[in-house]
């Protein structure tokens, strides 16, 4: 292989490099399986959980304890929750949920946590 080559090919892995660990560092939540939070929901610890379905869905069977406030009205409720607890976030299927990770991420929440699979892989009690 010629220098020229190996020096180019070297620039573009540390270009490839360099961006993706800027995507990682952005993306600041992470991806929890339902599984898991219902073993730490089980053994009782306390969890903040936000669920950012409709009411009507909310209603309709929920997660015990978890706090209602729809992805549309998110930006509405951010003094209201702490930056720096973790935040288990929960919707029907676990798409509105990660919408709502990276709006808290982008906002400086820390432990944001997104419940993959959201309701529909959620084993555990449910309230109505």
């Amino acid at each position: 292989m010629r220098k020229g080559s190996l020096l180019v090919i070297l620039v573009v892995a540390a270009i490839g490099a360099i961006g993706m660990s800027v995507w990682m560092g952005s993306q600041r939540y992470q991806d929890v399986a339902a599984d898991d939070v219902l073993s730490r929901f089980q053994r009782g610890e306390k969890l903040i959980i936000v669920d950012v379905r409709q009411p009507d869905e909310y209603a309709a069977g929920h997660i015990p304890g978890a706090i209602l406030i729809p992805l549309p009205n998110l930006e509405d409720y951010l003094d209201q929750l702490d930056k720096e607890t973790e935040i288990f976030l929960v919707c029907r299927s676990g798409v509105r949920s990660r919408t709502a990770a990276k709006i808290l991420a982008e906002k400086g929440f820390r432990q944001v946590r997104n419940i993959s699979g959201g309701m529909l892989a959620w084993k555990g009690p449910v309230e109505r």
